[in-house]
This record gives C-alpha cells, sequence and structure tokens, in this order.
C-alpha cells in the first residue's frame, strides 16, 4: 500500500524540440519534447533519486527532477498524490507543487542551463 504516492510532470517551454532522458532506480524514459508538450510518471517510494539529461540545440545540462530537497518545493506532505510540476524554459529550470501559469511566485527557479 502506497500513502503517499509522487506524480512527476515535466514540459517543455522553449521554441524547438528538445530531447530529455530520465533515470531514476525503476524509471528509464528517452523523449523528444515540443512548446507545450509534457511527460510525466508516479512512484511510492521516497528516498529516490530521479535525473533529467536534457538536451536542447546545442545546450546540455542534467538536472535533479526529485530528491529529498526537491521535494519540499512539491509536496503538501498530505495522504495521497504529491505534485511537483517541472517547467524547462531558455532561460533553465522552474519547479513548483501547482500546474499554474508561468511566471508567479508558485515557479522556483532550480538551476540555469549549464
Amino acid at each position: 500500500m502506497c500513502l503517499l504516492r509522487w506524480h512527476v510532470s515535466v514540459t517543455s517551454d522553449l521554441p524547438d524540440d528538445m530531447i530529455i532522458f530520465v533515470h531514476g532506480p525503476d524509471y528509464h524514459q528517452n523523449l523528444t519534447l515540443s512548446f507545450g508538450e509534457s511527460m510525466s510518471w508516479y512512484f511510492c517510494q521516497l528516498g529516490r533519486v530521479y535525473y533529467g539529461e536534457v538536451t536542447w540545440g546545442s545546450k546540455n545540462t542534467t538536472v535533479v527532477l526529485y530528491n529529498d530537497h526537491i521535494k519540499r518545493f512539491c509536496g503538501r506532505f498530505k495522504f495521497g498524490i504529491q505534485h511537483c510540476y517541472w517547467l524547462i524554459t531558455t532561460d533553465g529550470f522552474y519547479v513548483s507543487r501547482h500546474n499554474s501559469p508561468f511566471p508567479n511566485s508558485d515557479w522556483h527557479f532550480e538551476a540555469p542551463w549549464s
């Protein structure tokens, strides 16, 4: 039985296609996302780490999509599904517990493109 289930969603706000490879202990996915497209997955166990390797044109960055640091920007820590939304923009990577319009104060800037 899973008391705290996590849902992680990644959306592209980039003008051109991007490639994302998400990997963790029980999930591996390689996708091309166009502007406005999303990908997502669910998991139950805390203490997991999920990474995203993102390529956009000549830029390539690896970002942690979920760990103990990131979950504090996402979960409300009630029973049920906890949401973690990511938005990838031209200036970097934003995370929020709400899938709200961007930009606003719900979105936390987590990492720039390297």
